[in-house]
């Protein structure tokens, strides 16, 4: 273009001059020769004229590709522009808002307004105004796809532009005659052949909307329906990424419960504030998978039917149901459980483990709403990590049972060992006192009984500590180190040892599963009743520490101590430590005594660090 005007230029300045020059010369050296003087002059002053018309068509082609060049500058000035304020943002909002402000500064037009197309593609929203009268622009906020100029616009993607408001009886557009605006142009957004919006523009002054105007309208529309694209993918992964983030964290809390009415919970509690519902429940085959019976439910109380009339069943069939503003020609009978008003829109989502359907995970909400496919692929992962969580707890509370059967037989197999070998000690003095009587021996059969009511005073402090260990139970609000400094406090003031809990820096957050913090408590408390009973002892120590990746439990006294290698295993009673070995064992820790006669002794249990979050 710009060699274009250069050769022009020069074309018009050299053209004439070249031209008028020749026609000198010949008139003063060849053409008298063939022409009269009139006739010369004449054929002098035609050139002449000739050569000024070709000079004023050359001016003017000349000035049409000037104001070509600054046309076309201005479009890229303005579209520049544009896009600078389409790309200084992803927030949709935002964008509309910079665009316009853009768009109007450079038509010179008073006001402007944008509408977006739904999401289902039928309609058009009202969403952003910018420039004077924001009032005549306020309504209509929703249309129709070929309602209104913007629905026409929308549905034909052709622009429309309307030089003379005054001459228009289409009452649309009384408000903006009303308020002084003469001039009315209406564009589509378009991204990628498809509109996605319309901008219309009004201007109070004629000329401000030209065709010209219409036509860079047009363009900025096009570059503007991309930017608008690109906000809705940029907020589609926005969406995506929070949703993944909160079924991340509900999926991390219902994992964290162990409790299966604690899972349940958690599990309506999220469905409900996931999907932004009024009511959630969940339901559970009962034993004979005969019938759906309620487990947990979240939401007002009067949503949800009373027990009494609900009897056991709740629903007659499971799957994926979703009943909402788009999907009214589902039936929803199923669920018995949620009241109709709360039901206005509802989705239903299986709970299953494998190709086993084990429950019902319920959402409603009393207002009208559509239940997109992304939230119902939310629901259905919550029901998928709840169906982890249920058969977890379920399986937990099995080996709890377990567990609770092997400490209850443990227990039974020690109590009943120290018993036979009590019993057997209280017959054998029994015995021999009797006969030291009969032989009239008194004074020794007063040291046999002697021995006897010894014994029964350790049985008694025993049974007592039996008790007290008992009573020392770990539970979903009671861990290890709560459940310690109970039992060590009652133990000191029982046996008269100063005995103190000692939890170091960085162990106070430890937790293991139950299981595991069952057998750390079961260990200590047979490690002091050794130092009462054996190592004559005035102060006892329990250590809780973080140590290279394990948690310690130390159990230290002040006693006068013993040699670990020279107890035989028929010993009585062997300082119970080949049961604390077994339990520390039992979950993958490992046992160690450490002492010698005269400096006390230290019994070390450590767990590893990778066994800890078990709650």
């Amino acid at each position: 273009m710009i060699r274009r005007l250069i050769a022009l230029r020069w074309l018009m300045i050299l053209g004439p001059v070249v031209f008028v020059a020749a026609l000198s010369y010949a008139a003063y050296f060849y053409l008298p020769a063939f022409f009269p003087l009139p006739i010369l002059y004449t054929l002098v002053v035609l050139t002449a004229a000739a050569a000024l018309l070709y000079a004023h068509f050359l001016n003017d082609s000349w000035a049409a590709h000037e104001r070509e060049i600054t046309q076309h500058q201005r479009e890229l000035t303005a579209l520049n522009r544009v896009g600078t304020a389409a790309s200084s943002s992803l927030e949709l909002t935002d964008i509309l808002s910079r665009v316009l402000d853009a768009v109007l500064e450079l038509t010179h037009a008073g006001a402007g307004r944008v509408w977006l197309v739904e999401a289902d593609s039928s309609s058009l929203k009202n969403v952003v105004h910018r420039g004077l009268f924001p009032e005549a622009f306020e309504e209509p906020t929703v249309l129709k796809l070929g309602e209104g100029t913007a629905g026409q616009v929308a549905a034909t993607a052709q622009a429309k532009g309307i030089p003379d408001l005054n001459g228009e009886t289409n009452p649309e557009f009384a408000p903006l005659r009303a308020k002084g605006f003469v001039q009315f142009a209406s564009v589509p957004l378009v991204a990628k052949d498809r509109v996605v919006g319309v901008v219309e523009i009004a201007a109070r002054h004629s000329g401000d909307l030209a065709s010209s105007s219409l036509d860079l309208l047009t363009s900025i529309g096009r570059e503007v329906g991309l930017a608008i694209e690109n906000a809705h993918l940029y907020e589609a992964a926005r969406v995506r990424q929070a949703e993944a983030e909160s079924l991340y964290k509900a999926g991390i809390d219902v994992s964290s419960k162990l409790d299966l009415a604690q899972v349940l919970n958690t599990v309506t509690e999220r469905g409900r504030a996931l999907l932004n519902v009024d009511a959630a429940a969940l339901c559970l085959w009962d034993a004979q998978e005969r019938w759906l019976v309620v487990g947990s439910k979240s939401g007002p109380a009067e949503a949800f039917e009373s027990p009494g009339s609900l009897g056991r069943r709740v629903a007659q069939r499971i799957g994926v149901l979703r009943v909402d503003v788009a999907h009214q020609g589902e039936d929803c009978l199923t669920c018995a459980l949620i009241r109709g008003p709360f039901r206005r829109t509802h989705v239903e989502i299986p709970v299953r483990v494998a190709d086993q359907v084990i429950g019902c995970l319920c959402v409603s909400s009393a207002r009208p709403r559509t239940f997109g496919d992304r939230e119902v692929q939310v629901l259905g992962g919550l029901a998928d990590q709840a169906a982890i969580a249920i058969q977890n707890a379920r399986a937990f509370d099995r080996a709890s049972n377990t567990a609770i059967s092997i400490e209850r037989e443990r227990l039974a197999r020690e109590m009943h060992d120290t018993l036979a070998q009590v019993l057997g000690f209280v017959n054998t003095k029994s015995q021999a006192a009797r006969e030291l009587l009969e032989q009239n021996r008194v004074d020794e059969a007063h040291e046999q009984i002697d021995q006897l009511i010894s014994l029964s005073q350790e049985l008694y402090a025993d049974v007592r500590e039996v008790i007290l260990g008992l009573r020392t139970a770990i539970s979903p609000e009671k861990s290890l180190l709560p459940a310690l400094a109970g039992y060590v406090e009652s133990y000191s003031k029982q046996s008269g040892i100063d005995t103190r809990l000692v939890v170091e820096d960085g162990a106070g957050e430890i937790r293991f599963a139950p299981a595991v913090e069952l057998q750390l408590i079961r260990i200590v408390q047979e490690s002091l009743t050794n130092i009462r009973k054996h190592a004559r002892a005035d102060h006892a120590i329990v250590r809780f520490s973080r140590i290279d990746g394990h948690a310690e439990m130390r159990i230290e006294d002040d006693g006068h101590g013993f040699d670990p290698g020279r107890i035989a295993r028929g010993d009585w009673p062997q300082f119970g430590l080949q049961t604390m070995r077994e339990r520390a064992e039992s979950v993958g820790g490992a046992f160690v005594v450490v002492s010698q006669p005269g400096v006390g002794a230290q019994i070390i249990v450590q767990i590893p660090l990778s066994y800890a979050g078990g709650r």
